[in-house]
């Protein structure tokens, strides 16, 4: 096996760092709510309201509390270092 690169590192690096920035927006959404006193809670989905649609979109990024974001983020960042890991081991191929 060859020894890496920097660009080869560099990479290695992107590819753990970029999934990392969709949990820390969803820390910045929350604590920005709790901090500015915003009810995000209109922008959530709303069944048979044609205003709810739009919670189709950003409700994944609303969450009503702390248990309930670290709840969520727990399974995505334990889905996630399964991908890439499964990822990483596929392209050693």
């Amino acid at each position: 096996m060859e020894p890496k690169t920097t660009d080869d590192k560099k990479q290695t690096i992107l590819k753990f760092i970029t999934p990392l920035v969709f949990p820390v927006i969803l820390w910045i959404i929350h604590l920005l709510s709790l901090l500015l006193n915003l009810d995000l809670t209109r922008m959530g989905i709303h069944p048979r309201h044609i205003d709810g649609l739009l919670g189709i979109i950003t409700g994944p990024l609303i969450h009503a509390d702390f248990s309930h974001l670290i709840s969520n983020l727990s399974g995505f960042l334990h889905d996630l270092t399964i991908i890439l890991v499964q990822a990483e081991s596929l392209m050693d191929l």
